[in-house]
């Protein structure tokens, strides 16, 4: 179906892109029965795992959550030794103010990325917030032994659980107030 429309309506789906993955509803290891799905001639390969708008797709929902989360602190990570350059951190650097709002612009949003989506708990959740106390800390130049409280009172930066609540409902607010035309 999705080669007939591409082909009405005048583009090409990219072969190496499309691929099939079968989900499995339950927790345990069952292998599920692989179709064969054809793209036209050409057999769409069976994977464990692809991305689609940067979000990490798996064959279970524990598995997108970690895939995400690790890929997300990697990338969160990259960002802000990207700005290291640029005068991202205390000793001879930025005021602490504007480094709040450059990790809050350039950081944040990378870290959070599809968060709202999958709504991590648990250990990914434990490692988001690790990694933004840390680098709150490093970025303000305070000790690693300082109180999380601490860190969130001089910073006014909500804990990550608090954010991805945020944008959660956000996303749930605006599905809901949708008009009975959308799509969505």
């Amino acid at each position: 179906m999705a080669l007939d429309f591409a082909n009405s309506e005048g583009y090409q789906l990219q072969p190496k892109k499309s691929v099939v993955i079968n989900i499995s509803g339950n927790s345990n290891n069952t292998k599920l029965e692989e179709d064969n799905l054809m793209m036209g001639n050409t057999p769409m390969p069976n994977v464990e795992q692809s991305t689609h708008p940067g979000i990490i797709r798996t064959t279970t929902r524990k598995n997108n959550i970690q895939s995400n989360t690790n890929e997300n602190i990697t990338k969160a990570r990259r960002s802000a030794y990207s700005l290291l350059g640029t005068g991202f951190h205390v000793h001879n650097g930025l005021d602490p103010e504007s480094l709040l709002h450059i990790y809050k612009t350039h950081i944040l949003p990378v870290l959070l990325y599809g968060m709202e989506l999958l709504t991590p708990s648990g250990k990914p959740l434990e490692q988001l917030g690790i990694f933004q106390k840390r680098m709150l800390k490093q970025v303000l130049s305070l000790p690693t032994r300082c109180p999380d409280p601490a860190v969130y009172i001089l910073t006014g930066i909500l804990p990550i659980e608090a954010q991805i609540h945020i944008k959660t409902l956000t996303f749930f607010n605006n599905v809901c107030h949708q008009s009975e035309e959308s799509i969505d």
